[in-house]
């Protein structure tokens, strides 16, 4: 869900050179948005070791605001890809289980991701709001041509094929 959502909102490709990150990123995030004693960065660290805690830092924060603070997954959407999952499975003659999604954990998945959506708001306001404040006091300091150019050079990290070539970003934070 994320990384469909990461891909849309930020208008990015998944290309060889940033796949890894944006799944990690989406990985990442799911495992804080759902479970209250979800894995540090730190910890994915020490699993990753070609990436530092302040890039897992950096690659949360970047992905948190691609997707517009947008971590709410509603029950209809989990089921939309439960079921799509289960197909894609069936299709390919994978095993999947036949646990069924019941009303009643639809009701709690949905319930739970109100709540951490909620609690994730005025997090996300703050954040915002002081991001916005640094933009502008920014802004005096770097043409307008160089502000444009802000968000790809603090997340690129190298030069793509894929970038060149394509119509949408390809931001390689995540790369």
């Amino acid at each position: 869900v994320y990384l469909e959502r990461v891909l849309s909102y930020g208008e990015l490709d998944l290309c060889p050179s940033n796949w890894k990150r944006l799944v990690l990123g989406a990985v990442m995030l799911a495992s804080k948005v759902w479970d209250d004693q979800a894995v540090w960065n730190v910890d994915f660290c020490q699993i990753l070791r070609d990436i530092t805690v302040s890039e897992m830092n950096e690659l949360e924060r970047e992905y948190v605001q691609l997707l517009q603070f947008n971590v709410n997954v509603g029950s209809s959407i989990y089921a939309k890809y439960y079921f799509d999952l289960r197909q894609l499975a069936k299709e390919n003659k994978i095993s999947f289980p036949d646990e069924l999604l019941t009303k009643e954990k639809a009701i709690k998945l949905e319930a739970l991701s109100l709540v951490n959506n909620r609690l994730q708001q005025p997090l996300s306001t703050t954040k915002n709001q002081s991001n916005q404040s640094q933009l502008i006091s920014n802004s005096h300091q770097i043409s307008s041509q160089q502000q444009s150019l802000v968000p790809l050079l603090s997340l690129r990290r190298s030069a793509s094929v894929e970038f060149i070539h394509s119509p949408r970003k390809s931001l390689l934070i995540i790369s």
